[in-house]
């Protein structure tokens, strides 16, 4: 995952972002953290 991506959270950035835009951005992060966890567990 993006380091910036993660410090934009931290730090608040995404905080006057829209509920679509929140939306995709969770949608990502867990596209992203879900198959390290399923590869994992295999």
């Amino acid at each position: 995952m993006d380091g910036s991506l993660l410090w934009g959270i931290i730090l608040k950035e995404w905080k006057g972002a829209g509920r679509k835009t929140i939306t995709v951005l969770v949608i990502g992060i867990i596209a992203l953290v879900l198959p390290t966890f399923i590869i994992k567990l295999c």
